[in-house]
């Protein structure tokens, strides 16, 4: 149930940012094209960082990479399906944003998972070296 709820939650909070956002941001920032490319590009960001997000809880960590990669793959199709879609909006920018995210998620999961290796061997290390002494 709380898999559900945090799922409900996490579609709810990027809807509301899509629309407030948008609205409110997109008017102020284009004086600065770093800013603009930003705020045209967030809604891709943030489906990366939702998909992260909601691997991470639906698989428990477990095979990231693939299902990461998978749920990406869906986001730049849908992007490439907007040619053909009557309202669609198709923009090589957003392919670009969500390739950098992805690239960016899946840097920081390989460092998180060096570093959890890293940890549980030092960890390993101490508990030997107790073991070691107390003979």
């Amino acid at each position: 149930m709380k898999k559900i709820s945090l799922i409900s939650f996490l579609d709810f909070a990027m809807l509301i940012s899509q629309g407030l956002l948008a609205d409110c941001l997109r008017s102020k920032v284009y004086d600065s094209r770093m800013l603009a490319f930003l705020s045209d590009t967030y809604p891709n960001s943030l489906a990366i960082i939702v998909s992260a997000i909601l691997v991470v809880i639906l698989y428990e960590g477990r095979n990231f990479l693939p299902h990461f990669s998978s749920y990406t793959l869906g986001i730049l199709l849908y992007e490439f399906l907007q040619v053909v879609l009557p309202e669609g909006t198709f923009d090589i920018m957003d392919l670009l944003m969500t390739a950098i995210m992805y690239l960016m998620v899946v840097l920081i999961w390989v460092l998180a998972q060096q570093r959890a290796i890293l940890i549980e061997s030092s960890g390993d290390r101490v508990a030997a070296h107790k073991d070691a002494n107390h003979k």
